[in-house]
């Protein structure tokens, strides 16, 4: 009957320790699931590009249409997937605004996917600008897949005046657009890592052994000093007994207590003088009585 309880207890044991240890992974595994997540974004803008020449005396007039462009300017986008994730059916939005008081003309647009493709990408409904003047467009990425240090989508616009901002943006749960960076798709390696976090680990150590050292000696110091001042005190008078015998034998009319006193405060104070000032205050010291 023992026998038979004890292994139903060891049972339940170690029923409740899976299901808390499931209970963890799985927690973990949302968490990790739901958190923020951000893709890559490069944009680029480039305005007169159409450009002066240098020193050259003829007049040149670029016309589109049959209307004269005055400038054109270039707009870019490129975006990346460092997740540790694939995204499907994600909506992008990509508005292009002008400078005070300007107003933009889309001239061309072109827009791809995976290595260039505009499979992928449809283009969706209108969509109405933030600004006046400005050019706003909305598709809808097929699939944003994790391919390396390669674009996910792109886009190319040339347009007809002066461009001042832009703005982009994907929505989708827990994703958005971060400005790109190197290092998110050439994270430093193991040993990298391990030589970083060794460094720290030395730093923190010393740090903390150091800050362990000014606390125990300031610690220990407040509490000898009780001890100090009792060793003092039985200095003085095994002084002041010897100086009593050597007055009696000499004749000599000297009060004994005054000296002995005089000499372990002449004593304290000569070796508070030549103590450093980092000494006194790394343990603490207080400055003696002047025997003067």
């Amino acid at each position: 009957m023992k026998t038979l309880l004890g292994n139903f207890t060891v049972g339940i044991a170690i029923a409740i320790i899976s299901s808390f240890i499931t209970l963890l992974i799985r927690t973990n595994s949302d968490k990790n699931e739901s958190r923020m997540r951000y893709l890559d974004v490069k944009p680029e803008i480039r305005n007169d590009i159409i450009g002066k020449p240098v020193d050259l005396d003829k007049k040149i007039e670029v016309f589109l249409d049959g209307e004269k462009i005055k400038n054109l300017s270039q707009v870019n986008f490129s975006v990346y997937n460092a997740t540790d994730k694939d995204y499907e059916d994600v909506p992008i939005f990509i508005e292009i605004r002008p400078r005070q008081g300007d107003s933009l003309k889309l001239v061309s647009e072109k827009v791809s996917g995976v290595d260039n493709l505009p499979d992928g990408i449809s283009q969706m409904r209108d969509v109405v600008p933030s600004r006046k003047g400005a050019v706003k467009f909305a598709y809808k990425a097929q699939a944003l897949n994790r391919i390396g240090e390669k674009p996910v989508f792109s886009a190319s616009y040339l347009l007809i005046g002066n461009v001042d901002s832009t703005y982009i943006n994907v929505i989708k749960a827990n994703l958005d657009l971060i400005n790109y960076d190197y290092w998110h798709f050439h994270p430093p390696s193991f040993i990298d890592k391990v030589f970083d976090n060794f460094f720290i680990a030395i730093i923190v150590i010393l740090s903390a052994y150091l800050v362990l050292v000014f606390v125990v000696i300031r610690i220990v110091n407040f509490f000898s000093r009780k001890s100090e001042i009792k060793a003092d005190q039985k200095l003085k008078e095994y002084i002041e007994q010897k100086l009593k015998v050597k007055f009696s034998k000499e004749n000599i009319n000297v009060e004994p207590t005054t000296l002995a006193e005089t000499y372990i405060k002449i004593a304290n104070r000569y070796s508070w003088e030549k103590e450093s000032k980092f000494s006194k205050f790394f343990n603490g010291k207080k400055e003696p009585e002047n025997y003067e």
